[in-house]
């Protein structure tokens, strides 16, 4: 007599409770739009690298002072380094060999111009990355008398700190 009735079959709609379960589809973040330039590196290490490179290039000054000879007679030429903006003249064809630095006057026409990145140049002085290498993987650009650059490796190591040749 008092069974209860199956629900089976029954519709049960009620407006309040569908519209609590109801689950929204979550929204997708909008499409960036392509920027064709990279972004600038900011953090502080690029500064340092900065640092490096121009340290490295005054222990080279300082060691023309004593290998200055035995440098002109192995380079026998001029080298301009492009490194981030900054032109560092190498003179290894007269004397015992000068360094202009980015905004000197009075050196002679370089033979073969260098132009890298400063972190590049840094890797090159300390030997972590060979010059072949760097050039090939569009990270060195070099002009003008190309088998000159060839020769660059022992000065370079002459601009670590205690380098002895």
């Amino acid at each position: 007599c008092c069974s209860p009735k199956p629900l089976e079959g029954y519709l049960f709609s009620d407006t309040r409770i569908l519209l609590q379960t109801r689950t929204r589809t979550p929204r997708r973040p909008p499409l960036l739009a392509w920027n064709p330039t990279p972004p600038q590196p900011t953090h502080p290490t690029h500064t340092l690298t900065m640092a490096a490179s121009e340290a490295l290039i005054k222990g080279l000054a300082q060691s023309l002072g004593s290998n200055g000879d035995k440098l002109v007679q192995m380079f026998k030429g001029v080298a301009l380094f492009k490194i981030d903006g900054k032109e560092y003249l190498l003179d290894l064809k007269n004397g015992s060999g000068k360094v202009y630095f980015d905004g000197e006057s009075g050196g002679p026409k370089a033979d073969v111009t260098l132009t890298m990145s400063d972190d590049v140049f840094v890797k090159l002085a300390s030997g972590k990355l060979q010059p072949q290498m760097a050039f090939i993987q569009g990270k060195l650009k070099i002009s003008g008398n190309i088998a000159l650059s060839m020769k660059l490796t022992p000065v370079l190591k002459a601009a670590q700190p205690g380098a002895k040749l």
